[in-house]
């Protein structure tokens, strides 16, 4: 990827830090990569569309369904199953810290709710999880074999 063109999400956020992490693992920086800010699903649809000037994306499931459907548009290099790392962040302010401890623990807790659902109701939790990427369950379901 030295010198080409990579649709990712802004610095900070995980996608740009996972790129960050694989160009790392593979003896290249950030600096040896042009950055087009694009949102994973965006960036998906950037290669399935072939956008000039677009040599790689930086996306994640449901997204990366999408180019595996269309293996014409690109190839998918690596995936957390070569790379096995997740990074989902929240972040709070400490002055947001200080002046809401309630939604502070309220957003933590709510975390782990998530989780726990995930484990006791997968079927619902691929209900609620689809809707946010606008994916009925079962397709979203389908998307968790290419996660570990």
């Amino acid at each position: 990827l030295k010198g080409k063109t990579v649709a990712a999400s802004a610095p900070g956020t995980a996608p740009w830090f996972t790129l960050a992490w694989m160009l790392k693992k593979n003896g290249l920086s950030a600096k040896d990569v042009k950055i087009v800010n694009l949102e994973p699903q965006a960036a998906a649809n950037a290669m399935i569309a072939g956008t000039d000037g677009i040599d790689a994306a930086m996306t994640y499931e449901p997204y990366l369904g999408a180019v595996r459907a269309k293996p014409e548009a690109g190839k998918i290099i690596a995936t957390t199953l070569d790379y096995p790392m997740i990074m989902d962040t929240v972040g709070c302010t400490p002055k947001f810290l200080a002046d809401n401890p309630k939604a502070a623990k309220a957003l933590a807790d709510s975390y782990f709710e998530a989780l726990d659902m995930i484990a006791k109701d997968p079927q619902k939790s691929f209900e609620i999880m689809g809707a946010d990427v606008k994916q009925p369950a079962d397709k979203f379901e389908a998307s968790r074999k290419y996660l570990r």
